[in-house]
């Protein structure tokens, strides 16, 4: 009857054994094909992409926040040196340093295992930072800025690393993870200047040196147990064929090179920011403005990092572009106080909105760098080199006497560089690809 057909349909609907197993190897290589449409070639998952966003984390805190040492402890950098005239010497010293780091990382990452360069640089900038409170001399000091940099320089082009590692996992929206890198440095510069404000004196830092040796260290022997991601390469053999690939290649590189051009405003008008106020303000007043711009920073780049995945990162980078130029504006309007000084109001408002923006641009400038060509270690280094100059810059602008110019060109070049970023989102991807054809 019905109640019998019932219970026997369960046993009907299996079929022969025959059909059953061809069933179940047929569900088994359903779920073998899906298993490897998410698993990517490399093995890797993205819990091995969480673990090293880790360790880029704690390697930026470390070898690149390190940087902030000029700002923090500026005072007690120049007496080890000998006095102000040493203070030019020392910030070109630093911008060498920056500079050469970011060509031998650029170098080595399309060559070598690149978390073996970056652990390298963690512990020379650990043995340095050990050393550095007991230097005197101009020569000494210019050595130890170099050692300095040379970190902040290497630590740049990680962030191309960390690109790799997530194509790898098979991560392609990498924003969120480059942003959580550049936290690290936000978060380093703010503990830097927590450090500064309550164990240094004017003369003495050794704490403060001593804990960020440590901390390098850590980073070295984190980073260094990590496998390193394998450098794409598509850049290298396309310039390397005839014809229209290799003319796509080189317009690619041009358009790194642009985006070179915008880390060094990025860049260099934070390191502006970072390293002068002192100067105008006196050093116990500078600390706490610098100590207020990184917490902003790292606020910003805290919030900014989950806001990559929603928005094409042209966007995100066009409004913190401006943002930051409507606080150099509110600066240079500081010191066009009727009172001779400086308005406190408009000089706190004015580092507010550049804390808020100005250096969460780096992070972003990478991803929006990748979403239009593919990034190698020579590529990266570009966009390094660019903030490499910072140094430089911060040199170039302590030589002239009037902070509300300098101030107001800041805020002009942070305006143009929203436009370069406008332009190359409307018509870049069109240019590069003109001359692609199916081969």
């Amino acid at each position: 009857g019905a109640p019998a057909a019932a219970a026997l349909e369960p046993v009907l609907s299996r079929g022969t054994p025959a059909q059953a197993s061809e069933v179940e190897t047929g569900s088994i290589r359903s779920l073998r094909k899906a298993d490897e449409a998410v698993m990517p070639a490399s093995g890797r998952t993205r819990r091995f992409l969480t673990v090293a966003s880790a360790a880029h984390f704690v390697l930026n805190m470390g070898i690149v926040a390190q940087a902030g040492f000029l700002g923090a402890v500026h005072t007690a950098l120049i007496e080890q040196a000998g006095g102000g005239a040493a203070e030019s010497l020392m910030l070109v010293a630093a911008g060498l340093g920056d500079v050469l780091g970011n060509l031998l990382a650029g170098w080595w990452m399309d060559r070598w295992p690149c978390h073996r360069l970056f652990a390298a640089s963690a512990f020379v900038s650990a043995a340095n930072l050990a050393v550095m409170p007991h230097l005197t001399g101009v020569w000494s000091m210019a050595l130890a800025s170099f050692l300095l940099m040379q970190g902040s320089g290497i630590g740049d082009c990680s962030f191309g690393a960390l690109i790799w590692v997530a194509r790898e996992c098979g991560v392609n929206n990498d924003g969120m993870y480059t942003g959580m890198k550049n936290l690290g440095t936000c978060l380093g510069m703010v503990l830097i200047m927590v450090l500064a404000l309550c164990t240094t004196t004017p003369r003495d830092y050794r704490v403060l040196a001593y804990a960020w040796s440590a901390l390098c260290a850590v980073a070295g022997v984190w980073i260094a147990s990590l496998p390193s991601p394998t450098a794409p390469k598509e850049a290298a053999a396309a310039r390397a064929a005839p014809g229209a690939p290799s003319a796509i290649a080189w317009r690619e590189t041009l358009v790194v090179c642009l985006g070179g051009a915008l880390s060094a405003a990025v860049v260099g008008v934070f390191i502006i920011a970072f390293t002068l106020p002192a100067t105008w303000i006196g050093t116990h007043a500078s600390q706490r403005l610098l100590l207020a711009l990184a917490c902003v920073n790292l606020v910003g780049q805290f919030v900014v990092s989950p806001v990559m995945d929603k928005f094409p990162p042209a966007v995100v980078h066009v409004a913190l572009l401006l943002i930051s130029a409507l606080g150099c504006a509110l600066v240079c309007a500081a010191f066009l106080d009727a009172s001779g000084r400086p308005s406190p109001t408009l000089m706190w408002s004015g580092y507010m909105l550049i804390g808020s923006a100005l250096l969460t641009n780096f992070s972003v400038l990478f991803s929006f760098m990748s979403s239009l060509v593919n990034l190698s270690g020579a590529r990266s280094s570009i966009l390094g080199l660019g903030a490499a100059t910072n140094p430089l810059i911060g040199a170039a602008a302590a030589t002239i006497p009037l902070p509300a110019v300098m101030w107001a060109g800041c805020a002009l070049l942070l305006v143009a560089s929203a436009g370069v970023v406008v332009v190359l989102a409307v018509y870049g991807p069109a240019w590069l690809q003109k001359d692609k054809k199916e081969f």
